[in-house]
């Protein structure tokens, strides 16, 4: 807080109706221990301790008089008072707040003669606000009206946020069946290129040798290979097709 925040807020405080009654209570205080004093002093000369006396009671109520205005605000939201509110208003540059209470009141004390600027809020409802003019010795009431917050902003926005959601959801879906689909089908061609080679291999050495061991041996893994290549499109392709429903 700063030095000038500090001197306002001792100068809201001094003027507040508590600090009002301490000031009267030092008052009588002081006055009723100097008139003792003065019992006391009588046979040393009364007309001079009846002078301080009256010098001290003038002083005291010329220094502590204080006027100030009071000012009630209702909060409601046009059918019912709602409590718990939150007022806010600025006094000397310093926001000060206070709460309505189960009636729908905040009544705020101590204030100087003036215009003030009232705001209500309260959690979904829609701020508002209210000017009064206060005057010295006198409560002054006015009533803010609160409106309910609208949902449909919320609604909207959740549904904004879902739609997008889903979409990421099945844009990535597709990009990583794309990825899978490209990598198998890379995959698989590249198999069955390398099969495929080794068959034609086989096949040129039943060709070319007169063992009938190698032929034989060669003719059944041709047919091994060509069954291992069918079975590698169909289940890459089988694989593909299930991968695809679990991410959709």
């Amino acid at each position: 807080m700063t030095p000038e925040q500090l001197e306002q807020a001792i100068e809201y405080v001094a003027k507040s109706p508590f600090a009002q009654s301490e000031f009267e209570a030092v008052k009588v205080a002081i006055f009723s221990f100097a008139e003792a004093e003065a019992q006391k002093a009588i046979p040393y000369g009364l007309r001079t301790i009846s002078r301080f006396l009256r010098w001290i009671y003038k002083k005291l109520k010329g220094d502590v008089k204080i006027m100030s205005g009071i000012a009630t605000i209702t909060v409601n939201d046009g059918t019912n008072v709602l409590e718990g509110a939150t007022v806010s208003y600025v006094v000397n540059n310093v926001t000060c707040e206070a709460t309505t209470d189960s009636s729908g009141a905040a009544t705020i004390e101590g204030l100087d003669a003036g215009s003030y600027d009232f705001t209500a809020a309260l959690s979904g409802y829609t701020s508002a606000s209210v000017t009064l003019a206060i005057t010295d010795d006198t409560t002054t009431t006015g009533t803010i009206s609160l409106t309910k917050e609208s949902t449909t902003t919320t609604t909207e926005g959740e549904s904004t946020v879902s739609t997008i959601e889903t979409a990421a959801k099945e844009a990535a879906a597709a990009a990583a069946i794309s990825s899978l689909t490209t990598t198998a089908t890379d995959t698989s061609t590249n198999l069955a290129s390398a099969i495929s080679a080794k068959i034609t291999e086989l096949t040129n050495e039943i060709k070319t040798t007169s063992s009938p061991w190698v032929k034989a041996r060669n003719a059944i893994e041709i047919a091994a290979m060509s069954a291992a290549l069918a079975g590698l499109v169909a289940g890459l392709k089988s694989g593909l097709e299930e991968l695809k429903d679990k991410i959709s």
